[in-house]
Parts: C-alpha cells; structure tokens; sequence
C-alpha cells in the first residue's frame, strides 16, 4: 500500500490503475472490461501477485477468474444482495400507496408521497406508512386510515 501512497516507481501506472481497481469482487474477465489495458490485465495480474500485492483466493476452473483479491465478509454481500432484490416490490409499494395517497387526499398528499419516495429500505417504508396513519385519520377519518396502512404496509 506504500507504493499507491507515495506513487512508487517500482509500479508503473497501469499496474497502479489496476491495483486500484482490484476490489476482491471483480474476476480478471471483469477488471479486462473496465481497464484500458484490456488484453494485459492477466499479466499485469500476475506480476502484481509476484510481487505480493494481490492473492489468489480460489482456483476455480475457468483461468480467466482465477485470480480475485480477498473477497470482503459474506454478510455484506448477502444483505446486498438481499436488498437489490427486495427493491423491485419496494418500488411497487411506494407506486401503489403514492397513488392511493392521491386519491384519498389529493394535492394534499404531495409531501407524504415525496417522503414515500425516500424510503430506501422496506423498513423504513412501513415506518412512514404508520406515521401517516394519523395524519390520514385527521384529514379523512380512522377507517380510511386504518384501511390505507392494511393495504399498503408490507
């Protein structure tokens, strides 16, 4: 890491650009899709291992990902991967009670639906929807509320 700090000579400019790049996600295929130096990047791979500045974490069949950088923890990974697929019914959520809004309070619901539209995680989406249970039941009355928040919670 020394050598990315003070710019060692000892790396030229492409092996520094890919160490850069090397994330421990990215197979060698991938990191060839995204550097200039495309068709070099095995080489390039295997001096930096040479060299002790990137290891091989599993020798799967296909030479072409053979080489990877320690891979961070699992967990991070799967929650990610978790919440990429959890977005699409997120989005339908937020579609489905933006609309609901709409029709129950009309222009009146444009700073709830825009708060809808923040919500990054289920959780805080149901969090939102049960605070505007109150403010639906004032503006409306409670089984309008009620009848919102069972229909749009997830």
């Amino acid at each position: 890491m020394l050598a990315l700090k003070v710019r060692d000579h000892a790396l030229s400019f492409k092996l520094r650009s890919l160490l850069i790049m090397v994330d421990g996600i990215k197979t060698v295929e991938q990191l060839g899709q995204v550097t200039t130096s495309g068709a070099d990047v095995q080489e390039h791979i295997d001096l930096l291992h040479e060299q002790e500045f990137v290891q091989v974490v599993s020798s799967p069949v296909a030479p072409a990902a053979s080489v990877n950088v320690v891979q961070p923890a699992q967990t991070a990974a799967t929650v990610a991967t978790a919440q990429t697929a959890a977005m699409p019914s997120l989005q339908n959520a937020i579609k489905q009670s933006t609309k609901s809004l709409i029709d129950l309070l009309g222009p009146n619901s444009d700073s709830l639906c825009m708060q809808l539209e923040k919500c990054k995680s289920i959780d805080q989406y149901n969090e939102r929807i049960l605070a505007f249970r109150k403010v639906i039941s004032g503006m409306r009355n409670e089984t309008i509320a009620n009848d919102f928040v069972k229909n749009a919670i997830l």
